[in-house]
């Protein structure tokens, strides 16, 4: 689980509780040492997958890009359609980056 996102809560969500109960929230601290390299994620929809790629891991050091095949009809094969996070957030180096292309 990312820090600070909490994973579990007591009581569970959801639950009938009085408005005095204490409610215990569980998630990850963030580790310790220096902060990740932060970028702001361009966007590459539209362009052919082996552009796409280049980009965001030679151009932006982007290291856990997921390329995932899913059809449209809509575009050209090899083009990518979508992206997540979208092209201008912003994400560490490590973050998952998922581009859906049409196979």
């Amino acid at each position: 689980v990312q820090a600070g996102v909490v994973h579990r809560q007591e009581p569970a969500g959801g639950s009938d509780i009085p408005t005095s109960t204490k409610i215990k929230l569980f998630y990850n601290q963030a580790q310790e040492g220096p902060p990740q390299p932060v970028v702001t994620l361009p966007d590459v929809v539209g362009m052919p997958w082996d552009q796409a790629n280049h980009i965001l891991v030679v151009g932006n050091g982007l290291v856990n890009v997921k390329r995932i095949a899913e059809p449209n009809p809509a575009v050209p094969a090899g083009v990518v359609h979508r992206q997540e996070p979208a092209g201008g957030w912003r994400v560490t180096l490590d973050q998952e980056v998922r581009i859906y292309y049409n196979p």
